[in-house]
């Protein structure tokens, strides 16, 4: 589960922060999630993406 804000009340949970993503983790990341021929194909919108994502992490 990822959030933005403290999930308080939840059992047994880790918390682990992680910062942004780099301008290239981002494209991996994106790339592993919808395919590699589909970012390749379309660098501006994928860039529009990361960027509107924040470059954070999300699954």
């Amino acid at each position: 589960m990822t959030s933005r804000r403290t999930l308080a009340g939840l059992e047994g949970v880790r918390r682990v922060e992680l910062g942004a993503l780099d301008r290239q983790e981002s494209a991996a990341l994106l790339r592993a999630v919808v395919g590699t021929g589909r970012v390749d194909a379309e660098p501006a919108a994928a860039n529009v993406v990361t960027e509107l994502c924040g470059h954070l992490p999300w699954p």
